[in-house]
């Protein structure tokens, strides 16, 4: 009994028998061999058919022989419904057609009455184990189109979904959409609150999404914290912009992750058919180009695609196919911005930027391909150029008799590459340079996203001597108490603090606040951007430890740079 129980374990059996004392015996029986099931009764094909029809039981164990509707018809339309179903018939009825009819439609077991229940239970057996396979090949085939945390469809069913929902556009003659979310700073909450925290957002962002569209359309989780909307059967695009609409409504309230609140935005790019394309990859690629234009506007907000977002992604796409073949090439190169020590009054070292010499568009400057080259992941190999060509010509400087810092900047996704000290460090040793010949610059968004990995490279390479500095300070949510327990050396004032100072009080006051409570904490201050002798003087006299700017001069090439400090 214990393996019969498991067999039918939170299964439903229908038992279908129009005579009393043999439904009640047999029900009986069923009910010890099998106590976790659950079994249901009918005393006539009618009735077994509707129960059937409203709970969808495992196995149907039928009499043959009834008023209103037979065994054999009730087992017909079952079998109409699900080809699948399994059926035992027990009857008094041992005649050959009973027996070919029983065949003829599919009913899988035929035992005689008076009923011999060794045998039904032997019978039972062989029907649970067939029960148990097919729900094993159904769990397979859900976890297989299902995404395992959401339980959503993934993006090969929602693919499926797309495919077939278009085909039936094209017929019908109507639109539908697709629409593009990625959740805005999720990194962030994952870094912060860890990866329980970003999986429960994931899940109520999913439950959310559900609860506000319609019954028609299909919400799937298409990997990290990314997820597909398709809307079919359009009869015109207002439709999208009120599900759309409802969609941003949900992210209003806050999610309450490990007990925390926490405020999540999206940003959601839409494409439509037949407007934006005619195939399942187009229309996926637009829907994805429109929500890229949205988040750039720092997320929260939708887009329909249009031919701007086109020119936007054709250029991009552009740009990341020229980029990856750029330093191969020869088309990357560094310049160098003199750093001036006002303490010293002299040259203390350089900045290493990068330029671009795109061979159709000219000398490209970062804020014109980082971002994209972050985004892809291209930016790893063009890091490590820069550090390596850096170090190369620090050493050359250094065989010159010149004794400079020189500075890289690093982007968030560079610092939180693994294998960043081993690789900064093996170029400093390859070149013959101390740690401390070389600073590294990151933005001040890298120390609110780099997470603890990121945080983890500082430290290991700061023990080895290599000083960090933040740069673009002020622009970011970063606090100088955040910082403080850092291994920071350094901060580097915005520019656009220090291009104000000379006509804005607050301005000033930002830059003498800085530098108070910077050198408070043993930190040196760098102001970026000093374009004229007023600038300098501010600088100086609020106490800055170097300047770097247009005034002391652009940015040089190496050769240039090298007759700079010489004729200093």
């Amino acid at each position: 009994m214990d393996r019969g129980g498991k067999l039918f374990s939170g299964a439903a059996l229908l038992l279908v028998e129009d005579e009393v004392e043999a439904r009640e015996m047999l029900g009986r029986m069923l009910s010890l061999n099998y106590p976790e099931a659950k079994i249901y009764q009918a005393d006539d094909g009618t009735a077994g058919l509707e129960m059937y029809r409203e709970f969808r039981p495992e196995v149907v164990i039928t009499d043959l022989n009834m008023p209103h509707m037979n065994g054999i018809a009730m087992a017909r339309e079952i079998k109409e419904i699900d080809r699948d179903a399994t059926i035992v018939a027990v009857t008094a009825h041992s005649e050959t057609s009973y027996l070919l009819n029983a065949i003829e439609i599919g009913i899988d077991h035929y035992l005689l009455k008076p009923v011999n229940y060794p045998e039904l239970f032997r019978i039972m057996e062989r029907v649970g184990e067939k029960i148990k396979l097919r729900r094993m090949e159904q769990l397979m085939m859900h976890q297989a189109q299902h995404d395992t945390l959401t339980d959503l469809p993934n993006r090969k069913l929602f693919l499926d979904f797309l495919t077939l929902e278009l085909a039936q556009a094209r017929r019908n003659r109507k639109s539908l959409a697709v629409l593009f979310l990625d959740l805005d700073h999720f990194k962030q909450i994952n870094d912060t609150l860890g990866h329980a925290a970003g999986d429960e957002l994931l899940q109520a962002v999913a439950r959310r999404l559900k609860g506000c569209v319609r019954e028609s359309d299909t919400v799937a989780r298409i990997g990290g914290d990314e997820f597909n909307v398709l809307m079919p059967d359009l009869s015109q695009t207002d439709d999208v912009g009120v599900v759309v609409h409802k969609i941003m409504g949900v992210f209003e309230a806050p999610f309450r992750l490990e007990g925390v609140e926490v405020k999540a935005t999206t940003s959601v790019g839409v494409s439509m058919y037949p407007e934006d394309g005619d195939s399942t990859e187009e229309l996926l690629k637009k829907a994805d180009a429109a929500m890229y234009a949205a988040k750039q506007r720092d997320g929260s907000s939708y887009l329909f695609y249009n031919d701007e977002i086109n020119e936007r992604t054709a250029n991009r796409q552009s740009i990341l196919l020229s980029l990856r073949v750029a330093a191969h090439n020869g088309e990357l190169e560094l310049l160098y911005q003199p750093l001036y020590s006002l303490g010293s009054r002299c040259i203390c070292g350089a900045e290493a930027l990068l330029r671009w010499r795109h061979p159709q568009q000219g000398v490209l400057l970062p804020a014109q391909f980082l971002t994209v080259a972050e985004e892809t992941g291209a930016i790893i190999p063009i890091g490590a150029w820069v550090i390596s060509r850096a170090c190369a010509q620090a050493r050359k400087w250094r065989d010159l008799g010149l004794d400079l810092k020189l500075t890289v900047n690093l982007t968030s996704r560079e610092l939180q590459q693994p294998d960043l000290p081993e690789m900064v460090l093996r170029e400093l040793s390859d070149n013959g340079l101390s740690p401390r010949a070389l600073e590294l610059d990151v933005p001040e968004r890298a120390i609110m996203d780099g997470g603890s990995l990121g945080q983890k490279n500082m430290h290991r390479l700061t023990e080895r001597g290599v000083a960090f500095a933040v740069d673009d300070f002020g622009t970011g949510a970063s606090s100088l108490q955040r910082i403080r327990r850092l291994p920071v050396a350094k901060l580097k004032i915005d520019r656009s603090f220090i291009s104000n100072t000379v006509i804005e009080p607050e301005a000033l006051d930002v830059v003498t606040a800085v530098v108070c409570m910077s050198h408070s904490m043993r930190l040196r201050v760098s102001a970026v951007g000093v374009e004229s002798p007023e600038q300098l003087t501010l600088m100086e006299n609020r106490g800055c430890d170097e300047v770097q700017g247009d005034l002391i001069s652009k940015p040089l090439t190496a050769a240039e740079f090298e007759r700079l400090v010489v004729s200093a």
